[in-house]
């Protein structure tokens, strides 16, 4: 079977990630009043998600657009729960922290081309992906983390420094999902040309999570509303 197509609701325009949705024969729509009819919310990349949402003071390296985070708040509260919901980069650590996660604000080591992980059968071993973020996710209890990574040296948190260096049992989260907000937090860039196995995985793993889902979805809205 192949790739199913989606209709993708984008509340911050990206035009990569634009160009890479279109590509793959997926369309995407920017109007509020069209967001619930959407298959799917995308959110994109850009600054670091304000410290104020997961309770911690901001550092010096943090960079926030906290009008941009306001408003992208009030798009994901006014969607459905049930809703699929995808972010990349910015917007996988924006769903981490919506879903109840928070973050590291800054990170040493981890910059640029490395290699993600898992146990799953769509990666079926490392893949070379590339990281423009300096923070890393901190998923709650609550996720599935569903890639990982292992190259950061160090995490910084507004109250401490931790040396991952030599810590075998430090998770580095690079996708994990939300069941109870039906999120897919992912931080690599699968719209970046150069890395065509991390742009299949991410569909891939988006058709496993979501295609349900959309199915379900589509088929409730096309059913006539009874009155009386």
């Amino acid at each position: 079977m192949g790739e199913m197509r989606y209709t993708f609701y984008m509340p911050t325009a990206d035009q990569q990630v634009i160009g890479m949705l279109h590509k793959r024969g997926h369309k995407v729509t920017y109007a509020n009043d069209d967001a619930a009819k959407a298959d799917i919310a995308i959110f994109t990349g850009g600054e670091d998600v304000h410290p104020i949402f997961y309770g911690e003071d901001i550092l010096t390296t943090t960079m926030s657009n906290i009008r941009r985070d306001k408003r992208e708040v009030k798009v994901f509260r006014s969607l459905p729960l049930e809703m699929p919901k995808v972010g990349i980069c910015r917007g996988g650590q924006f769903l981490n922290i919506m879903s109840g996660g928070a973050m590291y604000q800054h990170i040493d080591g981890h910059l640029g081309a490395h290699e993600i992980f898992s146990d799953d059968w769509i990666l079926g071993g490392p893949i070379k992906v590339s990281s423009t973020h300096h923070q890393l996710m901190r998923p709650s209890p609550e996720a599935w983390i569903m890639w990982q990574a292992q190259c950061t040296s160090k995490v910084h948190t507004d109250s401490e420094v931790i040396d991952t260096s030599h810590d075998a049992d430090f998770i580095e989260t690079e996708m994990c999902y939300y069941s109870h907000t039906n999120s897919l937090c992912c931080q690599p860039h699968p719209e970046y040309s150069g890395y065509p196995e991390l742009t299949d995985a991410f569909f891939q793993v988006i058709d496993m999570l979501f295609e349900k889902d959309v199915d379900k979805r589509r088929g409730t809205q096309a059913k006539p509303v009874s009155v009386g």
